[in-house]
């Protein structure tokens, strides 16, 4: 079968040369559109690199941080350390200054013919042993503590008559409260007539 073109030859080179242009532009368009994923990837990449970065810093901070916080701590607990042992000296040097001031007012408490042979304090607690001449030697220290305005709230335990190295000697004890300067602990005053009186006779209710 014979085939007759009919279409000018004008025509059939107009229709070529559209389809060229088609396949053009396609490429171009290809082209800008890899162009353009490139760019984007690009861009992306470095916006990834730039997060990445900003990350470590990030965590290379917390980590100094995390380090002087420990050191910052360290440092607490040091001194923390350091100022329970300066408040366990400090209770120390009180102690002994107390207990000196302590015997020595208790010294100037004791009259003649009297002297102590056991002695306890416990936060300003004392429990104290002694001989003495006579009841009447017993007497005047209790009377002696209660004007002393260091010691207060003086009881009278007991007495009673031991031998002593041949001499009849009088055993007694009695408890007491103390307070020195510098100890955290008021100094009483005084005891009232009442309450001295009260005692003596308590003294003499145990002579008799």
């Amino acid at each position: 079968m014979i085939k007759i073109n009919l279409l000018p030859k004008g025509r059939e080179a107009k229709k070529k040369e559209g389809m060229r242009e088609q396949i053009v532009v396609l490429v171009a368009a290809v082209v800008i559109l890899f162009l353009l994923i490139g760019v984007l990837h690009s861009r992306i990449k470095g916006q990834i690199t730039s997060a990445q970065k900003k990350i470590a810093e990030t965590k290379a901070e917390s980590a100094r941080l995390d380090d002087l916080i420990k050191e910052v701590k360290d440092i607490e607990v040091k001194r923390k350390n350091l100022e329970d042992k300066l408040a366990v000296i400090e209770n120390l040097e009180k102690g002994r200054v107390g207990a000196v001031m302590f015997m020595d007012k208790m010294s100037q408490m004791t009259p003649e013919k009297l002297w102590l042979t056991f002695l306890t304090e416990n936060q300003g607690k004392v429990n104290l042993n002694g001989n003495a001449i006579d009841n009447q030697t017993v007497a005047k220290f209790i009377d002696n503590l209660e004007k002393s305005g260091v010691f207060r709230e003086v009881i009278f335990g007991s007495s009673n008559q031991i031998m002593y190295e041949k001499y009849k000697m009088v055993n007694f004890n009695l408890s007491l409260k103390a307070g020195l300067p510098g100890m955290g602990i008021e100094i009483a005053p005084p005891a009232s007539a009442a309450e001295k009186k009260g005692r003596k006779a308590k003294t003499d209710k145990e002579n008799n």
